[in-house]
């Protein structure tokens, strides 16, 4: 019997030792980089463009909505593997969020879930894989607030 004890279950270990590697050879050089807390900043030039590549880079290997189907630009991985990645973009004060705008994970699950085969060929792939940038636009009906503020 085998009572090696991993934090990871036994699928992911090399997963692990790979995104760890991987990340250690990107980071190389950049490792003076403070990551502010929003992907949207500007503030420091250099953390924006090696962020930006970072994320394209990430989508490239599907790594940056790991449990999209391939199709749509993600890797079919597991939950296990979004954890080890989180974990170890964490090692450099980074998460996949922080890494690749929070909004794409608002856009990109609503067009999961209720866009067409058609829109969702065209815009996720583009969006997993952070070569497009996404918004989104809220707005209040104006009969709905008025609604609210009557008595049922």
């Amino acid at each position: 019997m085998d009572f090696t004890v991993s934090a990871d279950p036994p699928h992911v270990v090399e997963f692990r030792k790979e995104v760890a590697a991987w990340l250690a050879a990107e980071f190389k050089g950049h490792e003076h980089l403070r990551w502010s807390a929003s992907w949207s900043t500007r503030e420091d030039e250099e953390e924006y463009k090696f962020r930006r590549s970072l994320a394209e880079k990430l989508g490239a290997k599907g790594w940056l909505f790991p449990l999209y189907e391939k199709k749509y630009g993600g890797a079919e991985l597991t939950v296990d593997h979004q954890v080890v990645l989180e974990t170890e973009l964490f090692e450099y004060g980074l998460n996949l969020s922080h890494t690749f705008y929070t909004l794409a994970r608002i856009v990109a699950p609503v067009l999961i879930r209720w866009g067409t085969e058609e829109q969702k060929a065209e815009f996720l792939p583009a969006i997993t894989r952070a070569q497009i940038c996404v918004a989104a636009g809220l707005s209040l009906d104006a009969g709905m607030h008025q609604s609210a503020r009557q008595a049922p």
